[in-house]
């Protein structure tokens, strides 16, 4: 799986740009001058050499010395490590945060290749800076920060206009938008237009984690706040809202229909109505409510296996949440109420209810509290989605409606306390206390609020108050905390980071219809999984982010196999879902080696470490056997036997590429030039014609194939023209010549014979319709079956009309003939009486 995440950043061969100097096919560049220099995705900055600077039109607009990339990659890191050192006396931390962000916005503004070569050689350090909890600082500060706009911007004085916005972008493909409304943003509120930089960070943490393109990610924000850079009215609500998103959601389908959409940062009860509304429509998930989620649930898991218990004891475990509306769990933890603290415990009660088999009582040792205390069905006005877990009056014993964390903490001694409040310090000395008197050998508490200020808690007061011996994961990065006798105390940083570019590329790479709860539950117990017995018994949850491409690898791989055991895999480019099926476990990853290797360019072949080169070769020459060993695939045009190397995969169909062609004109298809309808394959022109223009779906015209052992014509096209034919009219079963011929869905007509069934309109390509093989002018259809909703009454009399019109075609040319013929003889006879008059006068 590491190969997987590694190579699917790749480009196709017709890309605009390479990201590698290292790769030595040329780039098309229909820039020059300054243009270019301008142009983030084709500037080299200094690293132009002089052939290219002259054929570009940059000479003299560059310094005349060249500095390799590699030269300015040292620059950059000098120049960061240096304001780094400057800095490290500083007492204002938010203020040395946003310098460091601004000198990574402005690589990224001015050069995207040696920006994501940096960030994805340093993640460590730089993932703090693009991404939680600095991207808090730069939402809240936006207005100030903003100089080159990123991603796009919807609002709702577009409505109407956003299927034709969304081809302002100007990549031909994307597979990964982040969508936001900027409703919720962390735990800092309504930020508007300004939450856009969760989506970009978001963005950046795909490429860097899953290795996806850069060029094919698209940030997007939907917005109608009161805002400097927003529309100054109030947010729509109700069906207007959804209107909208809508309207959004289509028009984005229709341009990339492939594309996955992480949902970020809803308010809450947007968060799971748009889920609800789209989840079963196409690929999407709620990275607040399913992502935080699953790492919440991973760090649960482990929590068991530090306290030296096997997995099985995770339904006995005791969770309190405090905040409803954000998170899944299954231990006796205490949670606050909130959207991520209702994802973290549905999905608890899933992973229960699969190890237990019993729903009923998935949830009886989970407690939820939010702002108004614990929450029970007394509540009134209880929002729907925490009933499942609103206790009742007789199941808690001395607990009652409404009691504060504290005596919640103090009555039931849970297991685990997660906090998802976005409120900062609840978690306070007396409560870290009662923490000491838990049930657990191990307790542990999560503080997985961000950013670092609304943290339920600081990693040091939690180890203080709450005692050593407890397992401390948070949402925003914290120090370790050094204990006596030259212990430490871990500090895990529980962040979706872990989870949702694995999930985005686990559902890209394996073409799922949608994203399920399945897929979900897979990424989490892989992430679980991923530790070490050792490093469990040290209190680390969670891996170094120093490893974050390998597990995204290994969490991408877990859903990919998911997708297959639920039958929801469609695959990916030119790789089946029957050979996803076919992979082992082991060689699961290899698949997205396979694709970047036969489909994409090594795009970021000089961002990763030397490894990758030989894993490349390998990897070609796993291919190259794989190309031509037996297969069983037959192909669905020929039905002969297809063969990798020669094979493409439409819809799960395999085809030899020479027979992937259009049924009317056998034109060649490729994979964006076709559409189909029940299994046809057609070209876009011809499907328009003969089907959208026509207004003919009947499936008698589907299948209008030329029969293979049908005699070859005259080779002579004028010869043709008038030599005999076996071609019969459809309307009157007479010959028909190709001088006179018309063709319309494998039947041939008399272009006189060519009319409306019900009125004897001549009809054209465009202007006609039909039902069960007879022909109408658009006009007619619409009045006698459109308007009236009945296709049977006429029938009989147009096949009566269709049958009889070669009759009365025939008398009415033998009586034209008559009328000829005694108009000639009249002529005659008096040719005849006007010369005798002529004689006798």
């Amino acid at each position: 799986m590491w190969n997987l995440s590694r190579f699917v950043a790749s480009r196709p061969i017709r890309s605009r740009r390479c990201f590698s100097t290292m790769i030595p096919r040329p780039c098309i560049i229909h820039k020059r001058g300054d243009a270019i220099l301008h142009d983030p995705w084709i500037n080299k900055d200094t690293g132009f050499p002089l052939t290219e600077r002259n054929r570009l039109g940059l000479r003299g607009l560059l310094p005349p010395r060249v500095i390799s990339f590699e030269q300015q990659y040292v620059r950059f890191m000098e120049s960061y490590r240096s304001l780094e050192k400057n800095t490290q006396k500083e007492t204002d931390t938010s203020a040395v945060a946003l310098a460091k962000w601004r000198i990574l916005n402005r690589l990224h503004d001015r050069n995207e290749t040696l920006y994501y070569r940096v960030l994805i050689d340093n993640i460590k350090d730089f993932a703090p800076i693009i991404y939680t909890p600095t991207v808090g600082l730069v939402c809240q500060n936006y207005s100030g920060l903003f100089r080159r706009p990123r991603g796009m911007y919807f609002s709702a004085k577009d409505k109407g206009e956003m299927m034709s916005m969304v081809y302002n972008w100007p990549a031909e493909r994307v597979d990964m938008i982040v969508l936001t409304d900027g409703s919720r943003i962390l735990g800092l509120g309504d930020l508007g237009v300004h939450g856009i930089g969760i989506p970009i960070g978001k963005l950046d943490m795909y490429v860097a984690a899953a290795g996806l393109n850069p060029q094919r990610v698209w940030a997007m924000l939907s917005s109608s706040f009161i805002l400097y850079l927003g529309l100054r009215q109030p947010r729509l609500e109700g069906e207007e809202y959804l209107s909208i998103i809508d309207e959004f959601i289509e028009a984005v389908l229709t341009r990339w229909p492939k594309a996955i959409i992480q949902f970020e940062d809803f308010q809450m009860k947007w968060a799971f109505e748009t889920l609800k509304r789209y989840r079963r429509r196409f690929c999407m998930f709620n990275d607040d409510v399913q992502g935080t989620a699953g790492v919440a649930l991973a760090g649960l898991l482990g929590t068991v296996r530090a306290q030296g218990r096997s997995l099985d004891h995770f339904p006995n475990q005791k969770i309190v949440v405090v905040g409803a509306g954000r998170l899944y769990f299954s231990y006796t933890i205490f949670c606050l109420a909130s959207s991520a603290g209702l994802g973290v415990l549905s999905m608890a009660v899933q992973a229960v209810t699969k190890m237990t088999g019993k729903a009923e009582k998935a949830a009886q040792n989970f407690f939820l509290l939010d702002k108004d205390g614990l929450i029970t069905k007394e509540r009134k006005n209880l929002d729907p989605a925490a009933v499942p877990f609103a206790k009742a009056p007789g199941q808690i014993g001395e607990l009652r409606e409404g009691d504060s964390l504290l005596e919640v903490v103090g009555k039931v001694k849970p297991d685990v306390l997660l906090g998802l409040s976005g409120v900062g310090g609840v978690f306070n000395e007396e409560v870290l206390k009662a923490m000491r008197e838990s049930g657990s050998s191990r307790p542990a508490i999560f503080a997985m609020s961000n950013p670092t200020m609304n943290a339920e808690c600081t990693a040091a007061e939690a180890f203080k108050y709450a005692g050593e011996n407890i397992v401390f994961a948070s949402g925003s990065p914290f120090e370790n905390v050094k204990l006596g006798k030259g212990n430490e105390g871990h500090v895990n940083q529980a962040n979706n980071m872990y989870l949702f570019p694995g999930i985005g590329l686990g559902a890209l790479l394996s073409g799922a219809s949608f994203v399920t709860d399945g897929m979900l539950q897979a990424a989490a117990e892989r992430l679980a999984s991923y530790m070490t017995e050792e490093e469990i018994q040290k209190g680390i949850l969670y891996p170094s982010i120093d490893c974050i491409r390998d597990i995204t690898a290994e969490v991408g791989a877990a859903v990919v196999r998911a997708a297959v055991a639920e039958e929801l895999a469609g695959g990916y480019l030119e790789v089946g879902p029957k050979h996803l099926a076919n992979m082992s476990e082991k060689n699961t990853t290899n698949q997205g080696g396979q694709v970047a290797s036969s489909v994409l360019v090594q795009l970021f072949l000089c961002l990763i470490d030397k490894k990758s080169t030989q894993i490349l070769s390998d990897l070609k020459t796993q291919i190259t056997q794989m190309a031509f060993t037996g297969t069983l695939d037959k192909c669905k045009a020929c039905d002969k036997t297809v063969y990798v190397v020669d094979m493409m995969t439409l819809e799960g169909v395999p085809y030899h590429k020479t027979c992937f062609k259009c049924t009317h004109c056998k034109g060649k298809l490729e994979m964006t030039t076709y559409s189909s309808m029940d299994g046809v394959l057609y070209c876009k022109p011809h499907f328009e014609q003969l089907f959208k223009e026509s207004g003919n779906f009947s499936k008698n015209f589907q299948s209008a194939k030329t029969d293979r052992n049908e005699l070859p014509r005259t080779s002579s096209k004028l010869s043709s023209m008038f030599s005999g034919t076996q071609d019969k009219c459809a309307a009157c079963e007479k010959t028909v010549y190709p001088l006179e011929k018309v063709t319309m869905e494998g039947e041939c007509y008399h272009k006189t014979c060519f009319r409306c069934a019900h009125g004897g309109c001549p009809l054209t390509h465009s202007s006609y319709a039909a039902l069960d093989g007879v022909l109408y002018c658009k006009h007619h259809f619409a009045q006698l079956f459109m308007v009236k909703g009945n296709y049977s009454h006429v029938l009989q009399a147009a096949t009566h009309r269709r049958n009889s019109s070669a009759s009365s075609s025939t008398d009415f040319a033998e009586s034209n003939r008559a009328d000829q013929d005694a108009a000639a003889a009249d002529q005659d006879a008096a040719a005849a009486d006007q010369d005798e008059s002529e004689e006798n006068s």
